[in-house]
């Protein structure tokens, strides 16, 4: 049964940023990309959906749910939503680490959508 998007959204509330002493790959702090100073929940859900994708520069695409930088931003379509809903699924199963797969998610859809 997939899962609600009030768990998805917890799960990616409670692990969005490595802990202290974790391998960070990228050296952001950041498990999960997003921009700006702190996670601010993504709604998944199609009735109420607000998923928010920018790029603020350096290939730094990431949920981008307050843009006050004037950032360029997308929103994503329902194809993103749901392998981003995917992936968060997959990583509430085999760990936080899968997170990590949402860079290359963003990644190749900002590109493509160019």
């Amino acid at each position: 049964m997939p899962e609600t998007d009030d768990v998805l959204q917890q799960y990616l509330s409670d692990h969005a940023d490595y802990e202290e002493g974790d391998d960070d790959p990228r050296g952001y702090g950041k498990r999960v990309p997003y921009i700006g100073f702190y996670w601010r929940n993504i709604y998944l859900d199609e009735s109420d959906r607000e998923v928010s994708i920018g790029d603020c520069g350096g290939g730094f695409i990431g949920f981008m749910q307050s843009n006050k930088w004037g950032y360029p931003e997308r929103q994503a379509d329902d194809a993103l939503v749901a392998e981003i809903r995917e992936v968060v699924s997959r990583a509430i199963t085999e760990g936080p680490h899968v997170l990590e797969d949402l860079w290359g998610v963003l990644e190749r859809w900002w590109t493509k959508n160019a």
